[in-house]
């Protein structure tokens, strides 16, 4: 059997069962679509009205609000784009299901092409890597920025001296930027604790494919070109988040960092095996998550497997100690301390880390668990690896079958979970048919009331709903921070003191030069502006300087992105 059809019908697999764990409770879907496909939505009609430019601005949410500097802005996602192509919840899946093929391909590519391992390892490093739980848990929940986790598969690629440093640099920077504008902002958080575990710890595994300076300047390099490609969006998201300083806390359930420290590895190995327990013997699996959150924070658990692999792929990191690979073990042991400090908010690092700008908007560590995913997927791969002078070939294939199959197997406990936890809870009917006018040609336009009602049943009322769902404002709906002045009725019935309906955007980002303060509703003398903005039109507002300056820097940085890929042609050959 060759490496091509074992790779293409298990990754077949996979979307397949992926597929069917999606569709079994339609048209109920994940909670938070209930906020994305709208927006979607709303996007699409932009694009409509104005053409392929910058949403500035939202009419269609909480009586006019910020669109780009909002962190979670629909605009780059993958999905997004695909809406010209499809509907929002197909378009929904997609954004899932192409970047977990994407990154399954990797893994197979970069085990075998670069790391000159058997097919078989390669493929159960892919199949330990994909069947994670922290994505599917998210993709389950509607979190359609968590859908660029895979993108984590690149820096492998990026780190090995056959990788031309340029063109290293440039594959960092733009998955780093590709992450940061489309939401995944915890992603990037993963992304990076990634970067830290794997580099030394490569190192460690083959000084020579892995030079340590060279990996230290391709991070520098591309973590400075992918700020410089994503700096529109970073400065528009500062300006909103510093009119709405979001500032949360983290508490572990553990006590102490060391008890802390077993849960992070339960978080890792023991939750497939203990749902899969639990699902054998008819328990309610969502008694395991009751103490956080939900099991999309807290549950980061890999393919079984992994707990008999890692182990065996641990080994040959403790022979042959060269000062290299002294160094590179003294390093990876600071990477790991360091990973597991913002994975459980504790320890000597994290209480002066935690106040830096967007790092105190954050909360739910637990989450940053993912940043171990790749590392113990290649761990297992080599375990494989090690197996195959150690066993006859047939037993050889057929153990590393049985791995993949497991791991694909093991995607059976979420049809259990699905049924017992709370994700499918947005109806997508309502939206589906809205998507269903606006490919007739409906644009919904003009906007002219505020009404309370749900995100999906804006368009239909031509309306921009009174309370969204919004966490930069808080949790809760609305957030604790959302002051709104609006009240349901007409949007140009002037007020008592003469404002009308409708929240002046630009006040959200840029109060002085809007000469007011957020939730400040638009006088009667911006009248022009607001029939723009209920029209679905972006009016002409001035921008701060430093975010003109940051459009101009993003623009530079793909460019030279861009052009460093167009100079470098030969990096998917094999040698």
């Amino acid at each position: 059997m060759s490496l091509r059809f074992a790779t293409w019908s298990s990754l077949l697999a996979l979307q397949a069962f992926a597929l069917l764990l999606f569709h079994q409770q339609w048209p109920r879907v994940g909670h938070d679509l209930s906020t994305f496909l709208p927006r979607m939505v709303d996007v699409y009609l932009h694009y409509r009205c104005n053409g392929l430019s910058l949403q500035w601005w939202t009419p269609s949410l909480g009586g006019g609000l910020p669109a780009f500097p909002n962190p979670e802005h629909t605009q780059f996602m993958l999905g997004q784009f695909l809406l010209f192509l499809t509907d929002p919840w197909s378009a929904s899946l997609l954004n899932f299901l192409l970047p977990l093929a994407l990154g399954f391909l990797l893994v197979v590519k970069f085990c075998r092409d670069f790391l000159d391992w058997s097919a078989e390892a390669a493929l159960v490093a892919a199949a330990v890597f994909s069947t994670n739980n922290f994505g599917f848990y998210h993709a389950f929940s509607g979190h359609v920025g968590y859908a660029t986790f895979p993108l984590v598969a690149l820096l492998p690629f990026c780190l090995h001296r056959r990788t031309a440093a340029p063109l290293a640099i440039a594959l960092l920077a733009a998955g780093a930027a590709v992450i940061a504008m489309t939401g995944g902002y915890a992603i990037i958080v993963i992304f990076a604790l990634s970067a830290l575990l794997l580099a030394p710890a490569l190192a460690w595994h083959d000084p020579t494919a892995f030079p340590w300076k060279r990996s230290v300047g391709v991070l520098i390099g591309g973590a400075a070109l992918a700020l410089l490609a994503a700096a529109a969006k970073i400065c528009a998201v500062a300006l909103y988040l510093g009119q709405f300083p979001r500032e949360v806390s983290y508490s572990h359930p553990a006590a102490d960092f060391l008890p802390a420290i077993g849960s992070l590895a339960a978080q890792l190995f023991a939750a497939k095996p203990v749902f899969l327990l639990q699902w054998l013997v008819d328990l309610d699996p969502a008694t395991l998550f009751a103490r956080l959150a939900g099991p999309e924070v807290e549950d980061a658990g890999v393919s079984p497997v992994a707990l008999v692999l890692v182990p065996l792929g641990c080994l040959p990191f403790f022979r042959n100690w060269s000062p290299a690979r002294c160094a590179a073990a003294v390093a990876t042991g600071l990477a790991l301390w360091i990973a597991s400090e913002f994975t459980l908010g504790r320890g000597l690092l994290w209480p002066h880390l935690q106040p830096l700008p967007f790092l105190r908007s954050m909360h739910a560590n637990s989450r940053y668990a993912a940043a171990f995913l790749l590392p113990v997927a290649l761990l297992s791969g080599l375990g494989v690896e090690l197996l195959r002078s150690r066993l006859r070939p047939a037993m050889f294939r057929t153990t590393a079958a049985a791995a993949v199959l497991v791991s694909l197997a093991s995607l059976v406990t979420f049809r259990r979970q699905m049924n017992s936890l709370w994700f499918a809870g947005f109806d997508a009917i309502e939206i589906q048919r809205v998507w269903t006018e606006v490919r007739a040609g409906e644009s919904f336009r003009p906007i002219t009331t505020i009404a309370d009602v749900r995100e999906d049943r804006v368009f239909a009322a031509r309306a921009s709903n009174l309370k969204p769902y919004e966490p930069i404002f808080g949790y809760g709906y609305p957030g604790p921070a959302f002051r709104s002045q609006l009240h349901p009725g007409p949007i140009l019935a002037p007020g008592a003191d003469g404002t009308l309906n409708f929240n002046f955007p630009l006040a959200f980002v840029a109060p002085d030069l809007a000469g007011a303060r957020p939730f400040a509703r638009f006088s009667d003398n911006r009248l022009p502006d607001l029939q723009l903005l209920l029209d679905r039109r972006q009016p002409d507002w001035p921008l701060p300087l430093v975010q003109r300056i940051a459009n101009v820097l993003s623009v530079a940085g793909w460019l030279a992105i861009g052009a460093t890929a167009v100079s470098q042609t030969t990096f998917f050959r094999r040698p």
